[in-house]
């Protein structure tokens, strides 16, 4: 499946390409795709689908991809009005559901199936997402072979309990018709009936389901009639064996409806074996369930079921023949009659005790989910296997088992465990491997017992055999993942909701010197310097109501003291209900990384201050020449008043000289502190250092700035930032163009704040370049940039709460870039977490 998801074209579906999903999505893709047990995953509130390997088989007969993307209403319309609705509910902010044994009627193989589920579903939560919940994981665990067995068990059960119950033959028809009218979704109707002496009529003896439907079953029929017409008499009693009768409809007209909204189209037909003789003791029809497909498993209950009513009509015949010997006698024979009849009794007792032995243990055999089989005393020879589809059936004795089923390296440890049991003559357990139906090897728990003599002398083994394939995957995953976190270099921890450690990994011990005895059973708090320790609660808090925290910059203590920036992600724990029982946390170390940032945010600083620089020296020469020539003038002017106009224009470029003097000053003197400040005051001093640039291109500047509200933010830092957006404009409409700057207010769920959008029509970005721009050390131009521009400006404006995108296009007579930055209102202490608003302090 995994293979699927990466070929599928997700672009064709709402939930768009891969790499536009959310991070929420992708990881717990990842997480479904990494799990054995069936999973499932709604995504919104339409509730797109996406699942594991292990679900796919829920598809039916339909290509495993067959779902994939699709909106489950579209998939399953034939349940979605019964699991709609509880999926809904945790969607819309309700609690997790669970149901066990939910009957769910589902068109999987071409016709609707009864099929049980046990499952469950929570809710997703996604911050990208309206409500906070993207969507709804489903864990689904199919009982359909279990529940049907079960039922089936207990009809052979019920049946066999009134065996002996019955007088007469007829008396004992009509109670396995009573019995088999509590299974209707198993048995739809049934008709028994007796064979007459003659051999050539039955008579109906037993019948349910029937009611207004009598035509089916005619009180007398001839045996040797026309099975065209009717039912197929002569050929199973030629036969001797069951006989399946298709298209009821067509054959009879109206048929018996049974428990469900369409009537069975199928029946079948058994001889009730007799004791004695070599006709059958009467016949059993039996309508198949139009929800359930007839296979081996049916048909093996089927034929207990005719088993069973033949053993109770025996006994009832039995009796009968022994009340009549004794009317028979008379009073002198009657204590030597009464000897043979009791020895007659017993010994018919011991034989009907062999055959319903027989009987319990073939009941067991198709009831039972697990592999059956018989091996003889010393194991030289398998008897008898019923593989139930994960090995391969033996219904010939064998003296080649062994190599049959148990792989090479596995042979010589099975031989010497069956060694060990035979010599001890005590039960035979061993976990190992075999060799499954697909030829594929596989895992198995085989128990077996022996069954001795009177003397004491092994005369076979039964046993069973359970697939434990996915168990024995399930641990080994748990060892691979197990070993992973332990060579992580990050510290992988898990806690409980009160924040006390339950594991530590090696990672752990690398970053904060403490040992896994130290740790486990101790509080997190250890880890959290004391001016910090608020924000445990906080994670505690959010992870009781099941969300998750993704990436969050903080500091911690090691156990020498040192205090390190770390970045940590955790995830709660939940248990198999989904109540959330802990927390699973990563914490990677992040202050080598947040060294260089500074680094890197002070160069760019400095390169940013020689751009503008360059660009205020350039701006003040203007004047300066100005003001030179003005002087000049006067020197050599004799008239008073023109002298005095020269000094009025002289006095203004000096003015101007001032103004560009000070927003300088202001940039340079900034703090780095938030303060609240216009942003039309803050674009518009970026402008004017930047004018003759501006002018000198060629390029017309379009504004727009309906800011009316003050935000809390650095100056020095905006000043930075839109400093190189514009800048970049400039160098990218080296032909001139327009350059519009706009800004407004906007209202969103995740806060309110100020857009800013600058748009240019210069040469645009490359569409494979764009993914790229905000890393460091990526340019496009070449030895002209440093690469760091964008990556700092992004870093600026995301620790404050905001946001940066930038769009762009090459096409002729449309190309130009578009930047859209967004600040937030709020202060910035919400937005960042303590660690940050230090740095931002350093900065």
């Amino acid at each position: 499946m995994r293979g699927l998801m990466r070929v599928f074209d997700w672009a064709k579906t709402p939930l768009g390409p891969a790499e536009t999903w959310s991070p929420t999505l992708r990881a717990m893709t990842q997480m479904l795709l990494a799990n054995c047990f069936p999973m499932l995953l709604w995504w919104g509130p339409d509730f797109y689908q996406l699942y594991n390997d292990a679900w796919s088989p829920v598809l039916g007969d339909r290509p495993p991809h067959a779902g994939l993307g699709r909106p489950f209403r579209e998939c399953r319309p034939e349940i979605f009005h019964i699991l709609g609705p509880l999926a809904r509910k945790p969607f819309e902010g309700g609690p997790p559901t669970w149901i066990e044994d939910i009957l769910l009627e589902v068109n999987r193989f071409g016709f609707q199936e009864e099929a049980h589920f046990t499952m469950g579903y929570s809710p997703v939560p996604d911050d990208t997402a309206p409500k906070g919940i993207g969507g709804v994981l489903a864990t689904v665990h199919e009982i359909t072979r279990k529940v049907v067995g079960d039922r089936r068990v207990s009809a052979l059960r019920d049946l066999s309990a009134q065996s002996f119950e019955p007088k007469t033959a007829e008396e004992a028809c009509g109670m396995a018709a009573a019995v088999l009218s509590r299974y209707p979704r198993d048995i739809s109707f049934a008709l028994i009936y007796l064979t007459e002496s003659n051999g050539r009529y039955a008579r109906l003896a037993g019948r349910t389901g029937m009611d207004g439907h009598e035509a089916l079953g005619p009180e007398v029929v001839e045996i040797l009639g026309d099975a065209q017409k009717s039912w197929p008499f002569s050929t199973v009693l030629e036969q001797k064996t069951l006989s399946v009768v298709d298209d009821l409809g067509g054959r009879f007209g109206r048929v018996p409806g049974g428990p469900w909204s369409d009537p069975p189209h199928t029946a079948v037909m058994l001889p009730i074996r007799a004791t004695m003789g070599n006709l059958p003791a009467g016949f059993l029809i039996a309508g198949i369930s139009p929800r359930l497909r007839f296979d081996d498993s049916y048909r093996g209950f089927l034929e207990l079921l005719s088993a069973q009513i033949s053993t109770s009509i025996a006994h009832a015949r039995a009796y009968e023949e022994e009340r009549r010997h004794a009317e028979a006698l008379n009073e002198p024979d009657l204590a030597d009659a009464g000897v043979s009849l009791t020895l007659s009794r017993l010994r018919r007792e011991a034989e009907m005790q062999v055959r319903e032995s027989e009987e319990r243990f073939r009941a067991l055999v198709a009831a039972s989910s697990d592999v059956i089989y018989r091996m003889n005393a010393d194991w030289s020879e398998m008897q008898q296997l019923r593989g139930r589809d994960f090995i391969p059936d033996t219904r010939e004795p064998s003296r080649t088992w062994l190599e049959k089923y148990i792989l090479p390296e596995d042979q010589a440890r099975v031989m010497a465990a069956i060694q060990e049991a035979v010599r001890t003559k005590t039960p035979f357990q061993l976990e190992h491997r075999v060799v499954r139906v697909d030829g594929s090897p596989g895992w198995t728990l085989s128990r077996a017992v022996p069954l001795l003599n009177d003397d004491g002398e092994l005369l076979e083994w039964l046993g069973s055999a359970s697939d434990v394939t996915i168990r024995r995957e399930n641990e080994q995953s748990r060892l691979r993942l197990a070993s992973i976190v332990d060579s992580a270099d990050d510290a992988i921890i898990s806690k409980d909701l009160n924040g006390i450690v339950q594991s530590w990994n090696e990672g752990a011990v690398r970053m904060f010197g403490y040992s896994p005895e130290e740790m486990t059973g101790e509080s997190i708090l250890r880890l959290i310097p004391e001016d910090l320790q608020f924000e445990e609660d906080e994670i505690l808090c959010k992870l009781r109501s099941g969300e998750r925290i993704d990436h969050y910059e903080t500091r911690r203590r090691k156990k020498n003291g040192e205090t390190i920036e770390v970045s940590i992600t955790v995830s709660p724990i939940r248990d198999e209900t989904g109540r959330v029982t802990g927390a699973s946390k990563i914490a990677r170390d992040i202050s080598d990384r947040r060294r260089v940032e500074r680094l890197l945010i002070q160069s760019e600083k400095l390169a940013a201050t020689g751009r503008m620089a360059a660009a205020i020296a350039h701006e003040i020469n203007n004047p300066l020449e100005s003001l030179m020539n003005l002087i000049y003038l006067a020197r050599q002017s004799d008239s008073q008043s023109t002298v005095a106009g020269y000094l009025r224009t002289a006095e203004e470029e000096l003015e101007r000289v001032s103004h560009i003097a000070r927003q300088t000053l202001g940039y340079y003197r900034d703090t780095g502190l938030p303060t609240e400040l216009y942003l039309h005051d803050l674009i518009g001093n970026v402008l004017t250092v930047y004018n003759s640039r501006i002018v000198g291109a060629g390029i017309a500047v379009e504004t727009q700035l309906n800011d009316f509200q003050k935000i809390l933010a650095s100056k020095g830092e905006l000043l930075q930032v839109f400093s190189n957006i514009v800048a970049n404009s400039i160098d990218a409409m080296g032909q001139g163009g327009t350059l519009s700057v706009t800004a407004r207010k906007v209202l969103g769920s995740s806060g309110d704040g100020m857009q800013v959008v600058l748009r240019d029509t210069g040469t645009g970005i490359p569409a494979e370049s764009l993914p790229k721009i905000f890393e460091p050390f990526f340019t496009t131009k070449g030895n002209l940039g440093t690469g760091i521009g964008l990556w700092v400006a992004k870093q600026l404006i995301e620790k404050r709460g905001g946001r940066i995108s930038v769009t762009s296009s090459t096409e002729k007579g449309r190309s130009g870039t578009m930047t859209a930055i967004f600040l937030p209102f709020a202060s910035p202490q919400a937005h960042a977490g303590p660690a940050q608003d230090e740095e931002i302090s350093r900065q």
